[in-house]
C-alpha cells in the first residue's frame, strides 16, 4: 500500500516529514533529521509519481507521457534527497526538473553558488532562505559496519550524546569514552534490541594517536574472536575522531572490585575464569599473527597438481623473503578489559583500548625465524604492566605477553585470596623501577644505573607466585605455571601467544562452557531509561523500569549486521 494515498499531495507529504522528523542532542546542540527509514518511504518511485502527477508540471502540454515516466524515474534513482529538500521547501517540481539536468544527489548538499542562474527571483530567495537550509535535515549519515567517513556540519548526528558525568564511561591518556544512542534506522550493526541501541563512543583529539587507532582498526577489521572488542563504525568530525564500540557492563578492575572474593559470587567458578584467561590469550594471538603473507616456493601446472620445489633444502629464496603482518596491543591491564554480562549469568571478557596499539610488517630470515620482532620503537601503556624491555623503547609482542602474565596474576591473586589481598599485593609491589626513578606498581626492577643494567622480578612477585602454588587447583594451576615465562625478563625467550595458546588449548577444551552455545546469549547492561534516553519512536515511554539492567541480544560472529 502506497504511504500517500490518491487523494493526498505535496502538503500532505510536507506534513509527514515535520511530523516524522527526529531531533537529538549531540553535545549541546540539537540534530534534526529525517529518519532513514521514513525517508526510504517517502521516495519510492510510486509515491513520487504520485506527487509528480498532482503538481503543475502534469499539465505541462510540451511534455509527453514517456518524458513524465523518464522524470520520475530520474527523481527516483538521481535525486530523492533534492526531491525531498524541494517538498518541503515548497520549490515546484518544473525547478526540481530542469535542476537534474545538470545535478543530482552526488551533489548534495548544494552551496548557495550553486544556485541555478535560470532561477527565478521567487525562486532564488526561496533556495537562500529555505532549501539550503532544509537540506540538513535530509543529509544524517548511516553508518555501516567497519566504515569510515569524514562527516561536517552538513550532516546533523542521529545520536543521543550528552556530555555529562553519568555518561562518561572512561578517560585516558588518549581519549574519552562515553555512552550514546544511535537511532536504530542509522546503523546496520547490532549493540541491541530495536529499543535499545545504546553503544560505547570513543573519542581521541590527539591528531598521531588517531592516526595510529584508525590504522589499526582498518587493519584488524576483518577479525573476529569472541574475546576482542569490535569497533563497528568510526568517523572523523572537525578535528575529533569517533569509533563506535559495542557497551560493556564494566572493565575488569571495576569487575573485581565489585565482585570482591570469588567465593561470594557461586556462579564465578574456576571452569569460568580458566575459560576467560584462555579467551584472552586466544583474542592476543589472533591480533600478533594477523595475516600471513609466504610467498610459495611452489607454483601449479595447468593441471592443478603442484610441481616439486626445486630448492630442496627448503630454504626461502632471498628473492623472496617471507612476510608477516602483525599487530600488538602494548597496554594491556584490568582497565582496558572489557567485561560483558550475558544471562546465566555469564561474564565474559575481551580485550579493548588500541591507542597503543599497531600492525607491522615483519621479514623472515633465512632460517623462517622473524628478524628482530621484540625491537620495535613504539607507544608504551600503562607503567604499571609495561615490560622491562620498555626502559630502552625496544618494545614488540613480547610486550603484550608481558602484560598479559601481569594481569593473570593479579586475576589469580583476586580469584584465590579476593580483592583486599590484590590491594596489599600491589602495595608490596611500589616501588622505584630505577634507583631515584618515579614510584610505580611494576612487576620488576634494577639496583643498577646505565644503559644494561641487571633487571629482575619483584620479591613481592616471586614471593606470590609460590605463595599461589600451595592453593592453586587443578586448571588454575597449569595457568599459574606458564606465568613465570610470560614474566621472562628477556624478550627474546619470552613465551609467545601462539606457544601460550598451545600450552592452554587442554584447558579451554574441557571447561564445560560451550563458545557456541553462548553466542545466542542475550546482554546484560545497565538500564539507561533513567539517564534520558527514552524517546517515544522507539522505547516505551511513561514507563518507570527500576531494573538495575535491559537486556541486549549479543551479535553473532556472522552478524555484526
Amino acid at each position: 500500500m502506497s504511504l500517500i494515498q490518491a487523494d493526498n499531495d505535496a502538503d500532505r507529504l510536507w506534513n509527514i516529514i515535520e511530523e516524522s522528523t527526529e531531533r537529538r542532542k549531540f553535545r549541546s546542540c540539537e540534530q534534526t533529521f529525517l529518519p532513514k527509514r521514513t525517508f526510504e518511504a517517502i521516495t519510492q518511485e510510486n509515491v513520487i509519481k504520485q506527487i509528480i502527477s498532482k503538481d503543475p508540471i502534469s499539465e505541462d502540454p510540451t511534455l509527453t507521457p514517456q518524458e513524465k515516466d523518464r522524470f520520475v524515474t530520474k527523481v527516483h534513482q538521481d535525486g530523492p534527497r533534492l526531491f525531498v529538500t524541494c517538498i518541503y521547501s515548497c520549490m515546484p517540481m518544473s525547478w526540481l526538473k530542469r535542476l537534474l539536468e545538470s545535478r543530482s544527489d552526488k551533489d548534495f548538499p548544494l552551496t548557495a553558488d550553486q544556485c541555478p542562474d535560470w532561477s527565478t527571483q521567487d525562486q532564488r530567495r526561496r533556495f537562500m532562505s529555505c532549501f539550503l537550509v532544509n537540506q540538513k535535515r535530509f543529509n544524517a549519515p548511516f553508518f555501516e559496519l567497519d566504515s569510515f567517513q569524514k562527516l561536517d556540519d552538513n550532516y546533523p548526528m542521529p545520536i543521543d550524546f550528552h556530555e555529562d558525568g553519568i555518561y562518561l564511561l572512561g578517560k585516558g591518556a588518549f581519549g574519552e569514552v562515553w555512552k550514546v544512542r544511535i537511532h536504530k534506522d542509522h546503523h546496520s550493526f547490532h549493540g541491541g534490541d530495536s529499543d535499545n541501541d545504546h553503544f560505547a563512543m570513543k573519542i581521541i583529539q590527539h591528531e598521531a594517536s588517531m592516526a595510529r587507532e584508525r590504522k589499526f582498526i582498518h587493519d584488524t577489521r576483518n577479525l573476529k574472536h569472541n574475546h576482542l572488542v569490535k569497533c563497528f563504525t568510526s568517523w572523523k568530525f572537525g578535528a575529533k575522531y569517533y569509533m563506535i564500540y559495542e557497551l560493556a557492563s564494566c572493565n575488569l578492575e571495576e569487575f573485581i572490585q565489585k565482585k570482591n572474593h570469588s567465593r561470594e559470587n557461586p556462579t564465578l567458578t574456576i571452569a569460568w575464569l580458566i575459560k576467560q584467561m584462555c579467551g584472552l590469550a586466544g583474542a592476543l594471538c589472533v591480533i600478533h599473527t594477523l595475516e600471513e603473507k609466504k610467498e610459495e616456493n611452489k607454483e601449479e601446472n595447468k593441471e592443478g597438481n603442484k610441481t616439486p620445489n626445486d630448492n630442496l633444502l627448503g630454504v626461502p629464496k632471498l628473492a623472496k623473503p617471507a612476510r608477516s603482518r602483525s599487530g600488538y596491543i602494548h597496554d594491556i591491564k584490568p582497565e582496558n578489559i572489557l567485561v560483558f554480562l550475558y544471562e546465566g549469568p555469564m561474564h565474559w571478557f575481551r580485550l579493548s583500548d588500541f591507542s597503543c596499539a599497531k600492525v607491522v610488517d615483519f621479514i623472515a630470515s633465512i632460517s623462517g625465524q622473524h628478524m628482530n620482532s621484540h625491537l620495535t620503537t613504539s607507544k608504551s601503556g600503562t607503567p604499571d604492566y609495561r615490560p622491562p624491555e620498555s626502559m630502552k623503547g625496544e618494545t614488540s609482542r613480547p610486550y603484550d605477553l608481558w602484560s598479559l602474565g601481569c594481569v593473570y596474576l593479579e586475576l589469580l591473586v583476586w580469584f584465590l585470596q579476593g580483592y583486599p589481598a590484590l590491594q596489599t599485593f600491589r602495595e608490596d609491589r611500589a616501588g622505584p623501577v630505577r634507583p631515584g626513578g618515579a614510584e610505580d606498581e611494576a612487576f620488576y626492577y634494577t639496583e643498577e644505573m646505565g644503559p644494561n643494567p641487571k633487571v629482575q622480578l619483584r620479591p613481592a612477585v616471586v614471593a606470590k607466585m609460590s605463595e599461589l602454588k600451595s592453593c592453586c587447583p587443578a586448571g588454575l594451576r597449569d595457568i599459574l605455571q606458564v606465568i613465570p615465562f610470560l614474566l621472562d625478563i628477556d624478550p627474546k625467550t619470552r613465551l609467545d601467544a601462539v606457544v601460550l595458546v598451545q600450552k592452554l588449548k587442554h584447558l579451554d577444551t574441557n571447561t564445560p562452557f560451550e563458545l557456541e552455545r553462548q553466542l545466542g546469549a542475550t546482554l546484560k547492561v545497565p538500564n539507561t531509561s533513567k539517564l534520558g534516553f527514552n524517546h517515544n519512536d522507539d522505547s516505551d515511554s511513561g514507563d518507570s523500569d527500576t531494573n538495575q539492567y535491559v537486556i541486549i541480544h549479543k551479535p553473532t560472529d556472522e552478524g555484526d549486521k
